[in-house]
């Protein structure tokens, strides 16, 4: 991946020249905005997801199905979206 941020001595971060630029109506575009919303869009849908597993989760689990093949792979599947989302949770707890 190429950033668009450069790091500062200070340890916050610039947008790189040319990755972004402001619109007569003092709105930001440009790819680095592109990216944010990409990113953005990435949290959501791993919100979404692992909402949506601890819910099918917990219907296999009423039904005394945890111990399954399918049990299993949701939870796996649920650990994995847990992952991401604390990396990218740990990561913006970092900021200024």
């Amino acid at each position: 991946m190429e950033r668009m941020t450069c790091k500062q001595a200070d340890g916050s971060h610039i947008v790189a020249q040319g990755a972004a630029e402001f619109d007569d109506d003092g709105s930001l575009r440009g790819p680095v905005v592109e990216r944010l919303a990409a990113f953005e869009n990435v949290v959501e849908a791993l919100e979404a997801r692992h909402a949506s597993l601890a819910a099918e989760l917990e219907a296999l689990k009423a039904r005394g199905r945890m111990r399954g093949a399918t049990g299993q792979q949701l939870l796996a599947q649920k650990i994995s979206c847990s992952t991401a989302l604390n990396m990218i949770s740990d990561e913006l707890g970092r900021e200024g």
